[in-house]
């Protein structure tokens, strides 16, 4: 029987390749899809006034035990606009960041409380369905963050 298998496997890994890149290719495509169709494209930078932004900056969700545990580690840009809280992932993270609520285009009357505690930053915002959403923030400038923040809402 092993034997077998491991004739199966031979005869057929390139397949299995083929399979692999088509398999990955439509993760993406449905990934990107269900983006668009929530919403959740962001606008080009150069049309929005820009009030805070920083790159790689680390953070999670606070929606489920899921996304409580896994949190992305300098992969997240963070920027405040004039009416917005963007968080988004950099490539390739950002594939995979919307399944663990890592994207997001918050309005900033939305944003209820945001706290401090040792380097974390916390955001609490009402989500789009109205329920309440919290997600946690290291940023290497917390306290610019919070006070542009404070300003801007």
């Amino acid at each position: 029987m092993p034997q077998d298998l491991q004739q199966f496997i031979t005869n057929n890994f390139s397949n299995y390749i083929i399979f692999s890149f088509f398999w990955c290719i439509g993760g993406f495509a449905l990934t990107w899809f269900l983006m668009k169709k929530k919403g959740m494209s962001f606008p080009d930078k150069s049309t929005v006034n820009i009030k805070f932004e920083e790159k790689m900056a680390s953070g999670k969700s606070h929606k489920s035990a899921i996304t409580k545990l896994s949190s992305g580690r300098y992969c997240l840009n963070v920027i405040v606009t004039d009416k917005e809280l963007w968080i988004s992932a950099i490539f390739p993270f950002n594939l995979v960041a919307y399944y663990y609520d890592a994207i997001h285009r918050i309005p900033l009357s939305s944003v209820h409380k945001t706290s401090k505690s040792n380097k974390s930053v916390f955001v609490e915002f009402q989500r789009n369905d109205g329920s309440p959403g919290k997600f946690e923030l290291q940023l290497k400038d917390p306290d610019n963050f919070l006070k542009i923040l404070k300003q801007s809402s």
